[in-house]
Protein backbone atom coordinates (compact mmCIF):
# COMPACT_ATOMS: atom_id res chain seq x y z
CA UNK A 1 0.00 0.00 0.00
CA UNK A 2 2.96 2.21 1.16
CA UNK A 3 4.57 1.56 -2.13
CA UNK A 4 1.33 2.28 -4.20
CA UNK A 5 0.51 5.63 -2.55
CA UNK A 6 4.46 6.32 -3.42
CA UNK A 7 4.00 5.91 -6.98
CA UNK A 8 0.92 7.47 -7.23
CA UNK A 9 2.84 10.49 -5.41
CA UNK A 10 5.79 10.23 -7.81
CA UNK A 11 3.41 10.49 -11.04
CA UNK A 12 1.67 13.36 -9.62
CA UNK A 13 5.37 14.97 -9.03
CA UNK A 14 6.93 14.69 -11.85
CA UNK A 15 8.63 17.86 -13.46
CA UNK A 16 6.67 17.45 -16.98
CA UNK A 17 3.13 17.24 -15.03
CA UNK A 18 4.29 20.11 -12.47
CA UNK A 19 5.21 22.03 -15.32
CA UNK A 20 2.14 21.81 -17.11
CA UNK A 21 -0.61 22.10 -14.39
CA UNK A 22 2.06 25.38 -13.02
CA UNK A 23 2.19 27.07 -16.71
CA UNK A 24 -1.56 26.87 -17.30
CA UNK A 25 -2.23 28.62 -14.13
CA UNK A 26 0.21 30.87 -14.65
CA UNK A 27 -0.99 31.53 -18.34
CA UNK A 28 -4.48 31.99 -16.60
CA UNK A 29 -3.74 34.58 -14.20
CA UNK A 30 -1.27 36.64 -16.73
CA UNK A 31 -3.75 36.91 -18.66
CA UNK A 32 -6.13 38.54 -16.38
CA UNK A 33 -3.68 41.02 -15.19
CA UNK A 34 -3.38 41.93 -19.21
CA UNK A 35 -7.16 42.48 -19.84
CA UNK A 36 -7.40 44.30 -16.29
CA UNK A 37 -4.29 46.60 -17.65
CA UNK A 38 -5.68 46.77 -20.89
CA UNK A 39 -9.92 47.10 -20.69
CA UNK A 40 -10.24 48.86 -17.28
CA UNK A 41 -12.15 51.99 -17.00
CA UNK A 42 -8.98 53.89 -16.17
CA UNK A 43 -7.59 52.52 -12.85
CA UNK A 44 -11.22 50.55 -12.06
CA UNK A 45 -11.40 46.94 -13.80
CA UNK A 46 -14.47 45.30 -14.91
CA UNK A 47 -14.76 43.35 -11.18
CA UNK A 48 -14.81 47.10 -9.59
CA UNK A 49 -11.82 46.73 -8.04
CA UNK A 50 -8.58 48.85 -8.40
CA UNK A 51 -5.77 47.69 -11.11
CA UNK A 52 -2.68 46.47 -9.53
CA UNK A 53 -3.88 45.90 -5.97
CA UNK A 54 -1.24 47.00 -3.35
CA UNK A 55 0.80 48.54 -6.39
CA UNK A 56 -1.52 51.49 -5.88
CA UNK A 57 -0.14 52.52 -2.69
CA UNK A 58 3.52 52.22 -3.46
CA UNK A 59 2.67 54.06 -6.60
CA UNK A 60 0.56 56.48 -4.48
CA UNK A 61 3.45 56.86 -1.75
CA UNK A 62 6.26 57.36 -4.69
CA UNK A 63 4.30 59.88 -5.49
CA UNK A 64 3.52 61.59 -2.81
CA UNK A 65 7.42 61.53 -2.16
CA UNK A 66 8.38 62.86 -5.04
CA UNK A 67 6.17 65.75 -4.63
CA UNK A 68 7.65 66.90 -1.27
CA UNK A 69 4.86 65.27 0.49
CA UNK A 70 6.32 61.95 2.33
CA UNK A 71 5.78 62.77 5.55
CA UNK A 72 1.97 63.10 4.51
CA UNK A 73 1.61 59.12 3.18
CA UNK A 74 1.64 57.75 6.93
CA UNK A 75 -1.40 59.92 7.82
CA UNK A 76 -4.51 57.67 6.55
CA UNK A 77 -6.83 60.93 5.68
CA UNK A 78 -4.13 62.38 3.95
CA UNK A 79 -3.22 59.00 2.01
CA UNK A 80 -6.64 58.35 1.39
CA UNK A 81 -7.30 61.59 -0.68
CA UNK A 82 -4.16 60.83 -2.51
CA UNK A 83 -5.70 57.51 -3.73
CA UNK A 84 -8.70 59.52 -4.50
CA UNK A 85 -6.57 61.58 -6.45
CA UNK A 86 -5.83 59.05 -8.70
CA UNK A 87 -9.13 57.81 -9.27
CA UNK A 88 -12.29 58.70 -7.46
CA UNK A 89 -13.29 55.35 -6.20
CA UNK A 90 -15.95 54.63 -2.50
CA UNK A 91 -13.13 54.10 0.26
CA UNK A 92 -9.35 52.29 -0.93
CA UNK A 93 -8.47 51.56 2.48
CA UNK A 94 -5.11 50.67 1.80
CA UNK A 95 -2.18 52.38 4.26
CA UNK A 96 1.35 53.54 4.05
CA UNK A 97 3.62 51.97 6.97
CA UNK A 98 7.17 51.45 6.05
CA UNK A 99 10.27 53.01 6.44
CA UNK A 100 11.56 56.32 4.85
CA UNK A 101 14.31 54.23 2.79
CA UNK A 102 11.11 52.63 0.84
CA UNK A 103 10.08 56.01 -0.94
CA UNK A 104 13.91 54.89 -2.63
CA UNK A 105 12.27 51.41 -4.45
CA UNK A 106 8.93 52.79 -5.39
CA UNK A 107 9.85 56.34 -6.58
CA UNK A 108 11.29 55.49 -9.94
CA UNK A 109 7.94 54.01 -10.48
CA UNK A 110 6.01 56.50 -9.55
CA UNK A 111 7.51 58.88 -12.58
CA UNK A 112 5.57 56.76 -14.98
CA UNK A 113 2.33 56.51 -16.00
CA UNK A 114 0.17 54.21 -13.54
CA UNK A 115 0.13 51.02 -15.68
CA UNK A 116 3.07 51.25 -17.50
CA UNK A 117 4.82 51.63 -13.89
CA UNK A 118 2.57 48.49 -12.80
CA UNK A 119 3.53 46.40 -15.74
CA UNK A 120 7.35 47.64 -15.01
CA UNK A 121 6.79 46.52 -11.60
CA UNK A 122 5.79 43.42 -12.48
CA UNK A 123 8.62 42.62 -14.72
CA UNK A 124 11.28 43.63 -12.37
CA UNK A 125 9.95 41.54 -9.49
CA UNK A 126 9.84 38.68 -11.81
CA UNK A 127 13.43 39.44 -13.32
CA UNK A 128 14.70 39.98 -9.83
CA UNK A 129 13.73 36.59 -8.29
CA UNK A 130 14.84 35.02 -11.17
CA UNK A 131 17.94 36.54 -10.98
CA UNK A 132 18.04 35.46 -7.09
CA UNK A 133 17.36 31.85 -7.98
CA UNK A 134 19.99 31.61 -10.94
CA UNK A 135 22.89 32.68 -8.34
CA UNK A 136 21.79 30.18 -5.68
CA UNK A 137 22.01 27.72 -8.12
CA UNK A 138 18.44 26.66 -9.55
CA UNK A 139 19.51 25.92 -13.42
CA UNK A 140 17.29 27.47 -16.44
CA UNK A 141 15.21 23.62 -16.81
CA UNK A 142 13.56 24.36 -13.17
CA UNK A 143 13.74 28.58 -13.05
CA UNK A 144 10.19 28.83 -15.36
CA UNK A 145 8.61 26.02 -13.20
CA UNK A 146 9.39 28.26 -10.29
CA UNK A 147 8.83 31.46 -11.48
CA UNK A 148 5.21 30.23 -12.59
CA UNK A 149 4.34 28.55 -9.22
CA UNK A 150 1.13 29.57 -7.36
CA UNK A 151 4.02 31.53 -4.71
CA UNK A 152 4.89 34.03 -7.37
CA UNK A 153 1.46 34.61 -9.12
CA UNK A 154 -0.35 35.76 -6.26
CA UNK A 155 2.27 38.32 -5.10
CA UNK A 156 1.81 39.58 -8.91
CA UNK A 157 -2.55 39.45 -8.31
CA UNK A 158 -2.10 41.64 -5.47
CA UNK A 159 0.97 43.51 -7.05
CA UNK A 160 2.82 43.28 -3.88
CA UNK A 161 6.80 43.89 -3.37
CA UNK A 162 7.25 40.17 -1.86
CA UNK A 163 9.15 39.10 -5.44
CA UNK A 164 11.22 42.04 -4.13
CA UNK A 165 12.08 41.13 -0.84
CA UNK A 166 12.19 37.47 -1.28
CA UNK A 167 14.77 37.72 -3.45
CA UNK A 168 17.07 39.88 -0.95
CA UNK A 169 15.71 37.81 2.26
CA UNK A 170 17.03 34.39 -0.16
CA UNK A 171 20.30 35.84 -0.93
CA UNK A 172 20.98 37.43 2.09
CA UNK A 173 20.77 34.05 3.88
CA UNK A 174 22.43 31.69 0.92
CA UNK A 175 25.54 33.51 0.39
CA UNK A 176 27.15 34.78 3.54
CA UNK A 177 30.19 32.03 2.04
CA UNK A 178 30.67 32.62 -1.45
CA UNK A 179 29.46 36.09 -2.02
CA UNK A 180 29.57 37.69 1.39
CA UNK A 181 29.65 41.07 -0.05
CA UNK A 182 26.50 40.76 -1.82
CA UNK A 183 24.57 39.14 0.92
CA UNK A 184 25.47 42.19 3.46
CA UNK A 185 24.30 43.88 0.92
CA UNK A 186 20.61 42.28 0.47
CA UNK A 187 20.14 41.93 4.39
CA UNK A 188 21.28 45.60 4.07
CA UNK A 189 18.43 46.70 1.60
CA UNK A 190 15.77 43.96 2.92
CA UNK A 191 15.60 46.91 6.01
CA UNK A 192 13.58 48.76 3.85
CA UNK A 193 10.86 45.71 4.86
CA UNK A 194 12.54 45.34 8.12
CA UNK A 195 10.02 42.79 9.40
CA UNK A 196 11.82 40.23 7.06
CA UNK A 197 15.57 40.81 8.32
CA UNK A 198 15.14 40.22 11.60
CA UNK A 199 16.54 36.99 12.04
CA UNK A 200 19.36 37.99 9.57
CA UNK A 201 21.63 39.28 12.05
CA UNK A 202 21.44 36.26 14.20
CA UNK A 203 22.44 33.96 11.58
CA UNK A 204 26.02 36.22 10.48
CA UNK A 205 26.68 36.24 14.13
CA UNK A 206 26.10 32.64 15.25
CA UNK A 207 27.74 31.66 11.53
CA UNK A 208 30.39 33.47 12.10
CA UNK A 209 29.92 35.72 8.86
CA UNK A 210 30.99 38.69 9.47
CA UNK A 211 31.78 40.77 6.33
CA UNK A 212 28.65 39.95 5.63
CA UNK A 213 27.01 41.51 8.96
CA UNK A 214 29.86 44.43 8.24
CA UNK A 215 28.31 45.06 4.93
CA UNK A 216 24.56 44.76 5.87
CA UNK A 217 25.51 47.10 8.95
CA UNK A 218 26.76 49.94 6.53
CA UNK A 219 24.57 49.91 3.83
CA UNK A 220 21.61 50.26 7.06
CA UNK A 221 23.42 53.14 7.96
CA UNK A 222 24.26 54.34 4.31
CA UNK A 223 19.96 54.34 3.49
CA UNK A 224 19.00 55.55 6.58
CA UNK A 225 21.48 58.93 6.41
CA UNK A 226 19.81 59.11 3.03
CA UNK A 227 16.34 58.75 3.84
CA UNK A 228 17.06 61.00 6.98
CA UNK A 229 18.63 63.78 4.64
CA UNK A 230 15.82 63.49 1.86
CA UNK A 231 12.63 63.13 3.59
CA UNK A 232 13.61 64.37 6.98
CA UNK A 233 14.46 62.85 10.65
CA UNK A 234 11.14 63.57 11.42
CA UNK A 235 9.75 60.78 8.44
CA UNK A 236 11.35 57.70 11.43
CA UNK A 237 8.85 59.04 14.13
CA UNK A 238 6.03 59.42 11.34
CA UNK A 239 7.02 55.37 10.85
CA UNK A 240 7.09 54.52 14.24
CA UNK A 241 3.35 55.66 14.51
CA UNK A 242 2.38 53.38 11.53
CA UNK A 243 4.09 50.79 13.27
CA UNK A 244 1.77 51.20 16.44
CA UNK A 245 -1.56 52.20 14.91
CA UNK A 246 -1.04 48.51 12.91
CA UNK A 247 -0.94 46.40 16.44
CA UNK A 248 -3.42 48.60 17.38
CA UNK A 249 -5.94 47.39 14.72
CA UNK A 250 -4.54 44.25 14.44
CA UNK A 251 -4.64 43.02 18.00
CA UNK A 252 -8.67 45.30 17.89
CA UNK A 253 -9.09 43.03 14.69
CA UNK A 254 -10.41 46.48 13.10
CA UNK A 255 -10.55 44.94 9.72
CA UNK A 256 -7.80 47.12 7.77
CA UNK A 257 -5.41 44.01 8.68
CA UNK A 258 -7.77 41.08 8.37
CA UNK A 259 -6.01 37.76 10.42
CA UNK A 260 -7.11 36.15 6.89
CA UNK A 261 -4.66 37.54 5.36
CA UNK A 262 -1.81 36.44 7.81
CA UNK A 263 0.12 33.53 7.90
CA UNK A 264 1.43 33.82 11.81
CA UNK A 265 0.57 31.88 14.92
CA UNK A 266 -0.77 35.10 16.21
CA UNK A 267 -2.91 35.98 13.76
CA UNK A 268 -3.91 32.11 13.34
CA UNK A 269 -5.55 31.71 16.99
CA UNK A 270 -6.73 35.00 16.25
CA UNK A 271 -8.65 33.78 13.57
CA UNK A 272 -9.81 30.39 15.30
CA UNK A 273 -11.20 33.13 17.98
CA UNK A 274 -8.59 33.17 21.10
CA UNK A 275 -8.62 35.95 22.68
CA UNK A 276 -5.77 38.86 21.56
CA UNK A 277 -4.00 38.37 25.04
CA UNK A 278 -3.58 35.30 25.17
CA UNK A 279 -2.87 34.35 21.10
CA UNK A 280 -0.23 37.41 21.27
CA UNK A 281 1.52 35.41 24.60
CA UNK A 282 2.03 32.08 22.56
CA UNK A 283 3.31 33.98 19.66
CA UNK A 284 6.22 35.38 21.80
CA UNK A 285 6.94 32.62 22.94
CA UNK A 286 6.87 31.06 19.72
CA UNK A 287 8.96 33.46 18.50
CA UNK A 288 11.52 33.06 21.08
CA UNK A 289 12.04 29.45 19.99
CA UNK A 290 12.26 30.62 16.62
CA UNK A 291 14.81 32.66 17.50
CA UNK A 292 16.65 30.19 19.91
CA UNK A 293 16.34 27.25 16.56
CA UNK A 294 18.14 30.00 14.41
CA UNK A 295 21.23 30.75 16.79
CA UNK A 296 21.66 27.04 17.29
CA UNK A 297 21.54 26.16 13.58
CA UNK A 298 23.56 28.55 12.05
CA UNK A 299 26.05 27.59 15.12
CA UNK A 300 26.32 24.06 14.06
CA UNK A 301 29.22 23.69 11.09
CA UNK A 302 27.88 20.13 10.52
CA UNK A 303 24.97 20.71 8.73
CA UNK A 304 25.16 22.36 5.00
CA UNK A 305 24.16 25.90 4.51
CA UNK A 306 21.41 25.15 2.39
CA UNK A 307 19.34 23.40 4.93
CA UNK A 308 20.20 26.33 7.16
CA UNK A 309 18.32 28.70 5.18
CA UNK A 310 15.74 26.19 4.35
CA UNK A 311 14.92 26.32 8.17
CA UNK A 312 15.57 30.02 8.54
CA UNK A 313 13.07 31.37 5.71
CA UNK A 314 9.92 29.98 7.14
CA UNK A 315 10.55 30.63 10.86
CA UNK A 316 11.66 34.58 9.31
CA UNK A 317 7.67 34.68 7.90
CA UNK A 318 6.13 33.51 11.22
CA UNK A 319 8.08 36.04 13.37
CA UNK A 320 5.73 39.12 12.52
CA UNK A 321 3.01 38.52 14.10
CA UNK A 322 1.02 40.29 11.05
CA UNK A 323 2.94 38.84 8.09
CA UNK A 324 0.64 38.40 5.22
CA UNK A 325 0.45 35.27 2.92
CA UNK A 326 2.25 36.79 -0.19
CA UNK A 327 5.16 36.85 1.69
CA UNK A 328 5.03 33.31 0.98
CA UNK A 329 6.90 33.78 -2.43
CA UNK A 330 10.58 33.02 0.17
CA UNK A 331 9.31 29.58 1.01
CA UNK A 332 10.81 28.86 -3.09
CA UNK A 333 14.10 28.26 -1.56
CA UNK A 334 12.93 25.81 1.29
CA UNK A 335 11.07 24.14 -1.41
CA UNK A 336 14.33 24.03 -3.63
CA UNK A 337 15.44 22.41 -0.79
CA UNK A 338 13.20 20.14 0.51
CA UNK A 339 13.24 18.37 -3.34
CA UNK A 340 16.97 18.29 -3.22
CA UNK A 341 17.19 16.26 0.15
CA UNK A 342 13.76 14.71 1.00
CA UNK A 343 11.77 13.87 -1.37
CA UNK A 344 10.09 11.08 0.03
CA UNK A 345 6.38 10.10 0.64
CA UNK A 346 5.78 12.70 2.99
CA UNK A 347 7.44 15.63 0.85
CA UNK A 348 5.35 14.95 -1.77
CA UNK A 349 2.32 14.77 -0.55
CA UNK A 350 2.80 18.16 0.98
CA UNK A 351 3.83 20.19 -2.31
CA UNK A 352 0.67 18.30 -4.15
CA UNK A 353 -1.32 19.53 -1.31
CA UNK A 354 0.76 23.26 -1.10
CA UNK A 355 1.73 23.92 -4.35
CA UNK A 356 -2.22 24.58 -5.81
CA UNK A 357 -3.68 25.54 -2.34
CA UNK A 358 -1.40 29.10 -2.04
CA UNK A 359 -3.10 30.37 -5.39
CA UNK A 360 -6.61 29.75 -3.56
CA UNK A 361 -5.87 30.55 -0.35
CA UNK A 362 -7.21 34.43 -0.49
CA UNK A 363 -10.41 33.56 -1.67
CA UNK A 364 -10.87 29.96 0.86
CA UNK A 365 -9.26 31.14 3.84
CA UNK A 366 -12.02 33.61 5.23
CA UNK A 367 -14.30 30.48 5.18
CA UNK A 368 -11.75 27.94 7.38
CA UNK A 369 -11.09 28.12 10.81
CA UNK A 370 -7.17 26.82 10.22
CA UNK A 371 -5.60 29.41 8.68
CA UNK A 372 -3.96 27.63 5.79
CA UNK A 373 -1.01 29.90 5.08
CA UNK A 374 0.64 29.15 8.80
CA UNK A 375 -0.03 25.29 8.49
CA UNK A 376 1.50 25.71 5.02
CA UNK A 377 4.91 27.37 6.50
CA UNK A 378 5.27 25.47 9.54
CA UNK A 379 4.78 22.49 7.07
CA UNK A 380 7.68 23.37 5.59
CA UNK A 381 9.88 24.54 8.44
CA UNK A 382 8.87 21.58 10.32
CA UNK A 383 10.17 18.68 7.02
CA UNK A 384 13.75 21.42 6.92
CA UNK A 385 13.85 20.41 10.64
CA UNK A 386 13.66 16.98 9.70
CA UNK A 387 16.42 17.28 7.33
CA UNK A 388 18.88 19.09 9.61
CA UNK A 389 17.93 15.89 12.08
CA UNK A 390 18.76 13.78 9.69
CA UNK A 391 21.77 15.35 8.61
CA UNK A 392 23.10 15.95 12.00
CA UNK A 393 22.89 11.84 12.79
CA UNK A 394 24.66 11.01 9.81
CA UNK A 395 27.71 13.76 10.22
CA UNK A 396 28.03 12.06 14.08
CA UNK A 397 27.70 8.93 13.08
CA UNK A 398 30.39 9.02 10.61
CA UNK A 399 32.93 11.41 12.65
CA UNK A 400 32.88 14.72 14.70
CA UNK A 401 35.90 15.82 13.16
CA UNK A 402 34.07 16.10 9.30
CA UNK A 403 32.23 18.95 9.06
CA UNK A 404 29.61 19.59 6.57
CA UNK A 405 30.03 22.02 3.86
CA UNK A 406 29.05 25.49 5.03
CA UNK A 407 28.38 26.07 1.03
CA UNK A 408 24.72 26.22 -0.51
CA UNK A 409 24.57 23.01 -2.40
CA UNK A 410 23.38 23.54 -6.06
CA UNK A 411 19.54 22.87 -6.32
CA UNK A 412 19.21 19.21 -7.69
CA UNK A 413 15.71 17.54 -9.57
CA UNK A 414 13.86 14.78 -7.53
CA UNK A 415 15.85 12.01 -9.61
CA UNK A 416 18.93 13.57 -7.47
CA UNK A 417 20.22 15.14 -10.86
CA UNK A 418 21.68 18.59 -11.07
CA UNK A 419 18.46 20.49 -11.94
Amino acid sequence: MANRLDNILTALTQKTRAERVTFIAAFLVGAMLMADIVFSNGLINWQGLWVGGDFLAFYTAGKMALAGHGLEAFNVPSFEAALQNQQAFEVYGLTWQYPPTAYFLVMPFALLPYKLGFVLWVASGICALGLALRALGLKPSFLLLALASPLVLVSLIQGQNSLFFGALLMLALGLPDKRPLLAGLAAGLLTLKPHLGVLIPLAFLAGGYWRSFGVAALTTLVLAALASLFFGVESWGAFADSLQRVGENVAAQGGLYPFARMISLYSALGHAGVPANIAFVAHLIFVALLVLLTLYIWRHKDLPLAVKVAITIPATLLIPPYGYYYEMVALLYPVMVLVQYRFDAKAKGFLILAWPLVLYLPSIQPIVPLQIGFALTLGLLVLALNIARQKLKSASAMSPLQSGSQRADPVRAPDGKPA
